[in-house]
């Protein structure tokens, strides 16, 4: 019990003096507070540890008076002293507590305050008490109008939805996709779809891109300290300890175009037939260096390849149809005639009969016979040449004119089972025949409409008098004769066929019926005709790759435009700047080295683009590495890596007054 006049006394009583912010703590050890302090500087005195003391051959515990005085027992046989008092040290009292909490109060209070207590700047949304900086320059532009909403839900509301905003993940990832887009899943690192869930967490743009550093600042520049933050697999520099490359970089699939640059050097550009036209300055005499980019593209046919292969595009035609042969006459004489006329060849015959008719007429006037028994016999003869004149008999001794079948093409074009049989496709040429003798081209391209929507381009320049002319030949049982030998490309008929002829690279009507047979509903005999690299029309199959993009094995590609695909997505590299500093030509042979043991035509003889062999040897680190080192040119991660797959926007990047 504590007296009350001992209230105050600093060895028996425990109340705190309310001035001061400190205590001086060693109550949870003895019970009691110290006998000294605290100052007003915190600091407090009271006894301190009895310490070991040797006097003379035996220890002793010893204190100053001060301190608490001499100490009661001796120390132990380690030299320790038996008791010991931890010395007094300044604790924070409750009236310090209490004052440390009313300035946080007092601090997150006015913090509110300043945020939000005072007016918004010029209208356009900013606090302007809470300024966080000016945005970037491709940013500014098009939330000026807009203001800070445009990026932050959260700005113009009130307090509360500030700090759910600020507890919320995700959300301004949410904003940047709205007019970003990545090829791939927004938050997912690279936009991949990854296989297992290990590598799959999701990643925050600001991660990498922070804003409001001002209107010229780069958002898009990253460092090499980020890249490592994630991945695991950590390296000094390019030039030491990065991985090395594939074994089949940079080329993991094969180009558009079929050139193999070993056989045309070591082979072709040295026969004598062909030397004169061997390009001088190897690569760039058929690569395009001023647009070099990623890919060097090759420029035009006309310039490169066709003084080799030009003559070899118009010696392949493409039979669309032809006519075949028939067991019955399946036209009626009679109709024909009515609907085309007697064929050129009856008209001249008859003509030399009517001469030769009208001879005997005057000789027998002359003579004063009648004769009217020969004079019939030449009248029928007329007749028959006229197709008025056949007989029920005369179309059981029918001979076709045509031992054809009908061709791939044409099966397609009729849509029949069998083209080897007669019965099949008997009446299904016929309907098509009258038709086209009626209404000409249009009879043909009515019925190609029904199997794909580039009908019109398919039949580009057929004419309706080509197509009726040939009609009316073949429905009297006679092959067309064409009044001249085609000169140029284009469609033309010769005896049994209809055919198209290209006239140049490129013809649009050929490319038509490849890009048909690739991605259209074709029967395997006219695809494969078509495609063929021996009878196919115009012989594009031969440069330009064919390819399988689904893994069905059929073709559904032509690759009509050259440049070398590639799927190392987050991989880039600019040929523009490396020709800009080693100089163009010979050049390019500084890493790209020719591999005479690559079965690179054999790539070409299936669909699958990824089964591939390069006509050239595998770029090596050590390549790179030779200048891009230390101290010598750039070697950062972003210098040759993406981190973004197919990165763009999905919005029009324009301000809403712009769009008024």
């Amino acid at each position: 019990m504590i007296n009350d006049q001992d209230r105050f006394q600093q060895d028996k009583s425990p109340y705190e003096r309310p001035n001061f912010p400190f205590r001086c703590g060693r109550i949870r050890i003895w019970g009691k507070p110290c006998s000294q302090g605290p100052r007003e500087n915190g600091l407090c005195g009271g006894v301190s540890e009895c310490q070991p003391f040797k006097n003379g051959d035996r220890w002793e515990c010893r204190r100053p008076a001060s301190a608490g005085g001499a100490c009661i027992n001796g120390p132990g046989s380690d030299g320790t002293c038996a008791i010991q008092a931890p010395p007094c040290r300044p604790m924070r009292s409750v009236r310090g507590y209490r004052g440390r909490l009313s300035m946080l109060v007092l601090a997150f209070v006015v913090a509110i305050i300043a945020a939000f207590g005072f007016g918004y700047d010029d209208g356009a949304g900013a606090l302007n008490t809470t300024s966080p900086g000016d945005l970037s320059g491709a940013h500014a532009n098009f939330t000026k109008a807009i203001g800070c909403v445009a990026c932050h839900d959260a700005h113009d509301k009130p307090a509360t939805q500030w700090i759910q905003a600020a507890w919320t993940p995700g959300t301004l990832s949410k904003k940047c996709s709205t007019c970003h887009t990545f090829g791939g899943p927004a938050q997912s690192p690279h936009n991949e779809k990854f296989k297992t869930n290990g590598v799959s967490e999701k990643t925050e743009c600001a991660m990498c891109h922070t804003e409001h550093k001002g209107a010229d600042a780069d958002i898009v520049a990253m460092s090499d300290k980020q890249c490592h933050s994630c991945h695991e697999k950590k390296f000094t520099s390019f030039s030491k300890g990065h991985p090395k490359f594939s074994k089949d970089f940079p080329s993991r699939r094969r180009t558009a175009i079929a050139f193999n640059h070993t056989s045309h050097f070591d082979k072709h550009f040295k026969n004598k037939r062909f030397v004169d036209k061997a390009p001088k300055q190897r690569c760039v005499a058929c690569h395009d260096t001023s647009a070099a980019g990623r890919n060097v593209p090759v420029q035009a046919f006309e310039k490169t390849c066709a003084a080799c292969h030009e003559n070899q595009i118009a010696k392949r035609d493409l039979h669309l149809l032809t006519f075949p042969e028939f067991e019955k006459n399946p036209f009626d004489p009679a109709e024909i005639l009515a609907a085309c006329g007697p064929t050129r060849a009856a008209q001249e015959e008859t003509g030399a009969l009517s001469s030769a008719l009208a001879e005997n007429l005057a000789r027998l006037q002359a003579s004063g016979s009648a004769g009217s028994k020969d004079i019939m016999a030449r009248v029928n003869e007329m007749k028959m040449k006229l197709g008025l004149g056949v007989q029920a008999a005369d179309a059981e001794e029918f001979e076709s004119v045509s031992t054809e079948t009908l061709p791939p093409l044409a099966v397609l074009l009729l849509g029949v089972e069998d083209g080897d049989d007669s019965e099949s496709y008997t009446e299904p040429v016929r309907d098509l025949i009258n038709a086209m003798i009626e209404t000409g081209d249009a009879a043909v391209l009515e019925l190609l409409s029904k199997r794909t929507n580039s009908a019109k381009q398919l039949l580009s320049g057929l004419s309706t008098e080509l197509v009726r002319s040939v009609a009316c030949a073949w429905a009297g049982n006679q092959e067309y004769e064409a009044p001249s030998e085609p000169a140029l490309g284009g469609w033309f008929a010769d005896e049994l066929s209809l055919k198209y002829r290209p006239d140049r690279h490129g013809d649009p009507v050929v490319k038509a019926w490849l890009d048909l047979a690739a991605g259209g509903d074709v029967p395997d005999d006219a695809r494969d005709i078509i495609f063929s690299k021996s009878e196919g029309v115009g012989a594009c199959a031969k440069c330009h790759s064919v390819s399988s993009q689904g893994g069905t094995g059929k073709v559904d590609k032509v690759e009509w435009r050259f440049g070398a695909k590639s799927d190392q997505r987050h991989v880039r590299y600019e040929h523009k700047p490396h020709l800009n500093l080693l100089g163009p030509g010979a050049s390019c042979e500084t890493c790209h080295k020719l591999n005479p043991e690559a079965e690179y035509d054999a790539a070409f003889k299936h669909t699958d683009p990824l089964k591939f062999a390069s006509n050239f040897k595998s770029i090596e680190n050590k390549t790179c590495a030779s200048c891009h080192a230390k101290d010598r040119v750039k070697q950062e991660c972003t210098l040759c890596h993406e981190y973004h797959n197919e990165h763009g926007f999905q919005k029009k990047m324009v301000s809403s007054t712009l769009q008024k």
